[in-house]
């Protein structure tokens, strides 16, 4: 794991200071722009409820024991958790031991006193991706994303991923470097797979743009964020199969100083079967996964909602820089490579 995502410690660990230790676990998620995408990430797969992400599933990859062990510098967040889901009195749950408090969570769910659902919503994803190993739920995500589905609700929530890859803002209103730039996804889309997947009304208007730029503006450089300004992310999402879209995820994985699926040991999947005692695991990516695309894929684009005018400008802070994934061509990006100094 990249040691600026090693989960938080608090080095003046006082147990009793709870707003502390809360301001402290903020900060850390404000300075770093991939716990904050791998907190949203696992925010927006909690809302979507995936069949391929659910919490069967996650209870079985981390179970509680684990995530306690996780919490063990929190006992708000633990005393929490153990009162809503078992009923033990505040006072009394806050001063057992993480190993009690899993062992009685545990208990009320595996006699169906709680269910597994309400489990795992007990556990915030701000907290868990702070305290807990932010790379390897990326790379469960990885593993477990079904790159040949093709349904509306993949394609809904793949536009979700790429706007929150090239996003500046972050949960709660922090503000980050985006984790990728225009260019990187543009160029991460092969251009073969762009032009003949693509609507031929946007590629239209993407060309009467640059054109009007060049008329308006001839000085002034037509860029991959002004194709991307037209080329919207549900547009991409519901054009261009999950499969060919692979390498924005190997991009944004550099990006965020995550270790490539190609690099990672052969380790556990998730199970359907119940295991308390398994420990925090990494994922190996799925095999045999199909990138063939689409046949046929229909467009759902209004030609009279695309623009009629040049792009505007945007704001420095969406389009500028990704965090420190390679360039290809060298532009749409700062000479930086330290994002905790750019959003500092």
């Amino acid at each position: 794991m990249s040691e600026v995502l090693e989960p938080l410690r608090h080095h003046s660990y006082v147990a009793e200071d709870d707003d502390q230790l809360a301001r402290e676990a903020n900060a850390h998620l404000a300075k770093l722009p991939p716990l904050q995408l791998v907190s949203e990430l696992l925010t927006e797969l909690r809302r979507c409820e995936p069949p391929w992400w659910t919490p069967s599933l996650l209870r079985n990859a981390w179970p509680v024991a684990t995530r306690m062990g996780w919490l063990r510098q929190r006992p708000d967040l633990r005393q929490r958790i153990t009162t809503g889901l078992t009923g033990l009195p505040p006072r009394a749950a806050r001063k057992k031991s993480p190993v009690f408090q899993a062992e009685l969570v545990d208990a009320v769910v595996d006699e169906g006193d709680v269910d597994v659902r309400t489990f795992e919503h007990a556990f915030e994803p701000a907290d868990t991706a702070v305290y807990g190993p932010a790379e390897d739920f990326w790379h469960a995500f990885r593993a477990q994303l079904p790159i040949d589905r093709d349904d509306v609700d993949q394609e809904r929530f793949t536009a979700w991923l790429l706007r929150a890859l090239l996003s500046s803002k972050g949960p709660n209103g922090m503000k980050r470097v985006p984790i990728l730039t225009p260019l990187l996804v543009r160029t991460a889309i092969e251009g073969r797979v762009w032009h003949t997947r693509m609507p031929l009304e946007i590629r239209v208007a993407i060309d009467d743009a640059r054109f009007r730029q060049e008329r308006q503006r001839p000085g002034k450089a037509f860029c991959a964020r002004h194709d991307l300004a037209i080329a919207l992310p549900e547009h991409i999402a519901g054009n261009i199969p999950l499969g060919d879209l692979t390498e924005v995820l190997n991009r944004a994985e550099q990006a965020m100083g995550f270790v490539s699926q190609q690099q990672q040991e052969l380790l556990p999947t998730f199970s359907n079967t119940p295991s308390a005692a398994a420990p925090v695991a990494s994922f190996a990516p799925s095999r045999g996964a199909s990138l063939s695309p689409r046949a046929g894929a229909a467009s759902t684009t209004d030609p009279s909602a695309l623009r009629d005018e040049v792009p505007a400008e945007e704001p420095a802070a969406d389009s500028g820089t990704a965090m420190n994934a390679d360039d290809p061509e060298g532009t749409d990006r700062a000479n930086a490579n330290d994002w905790d100094e750019r959003v500092a």
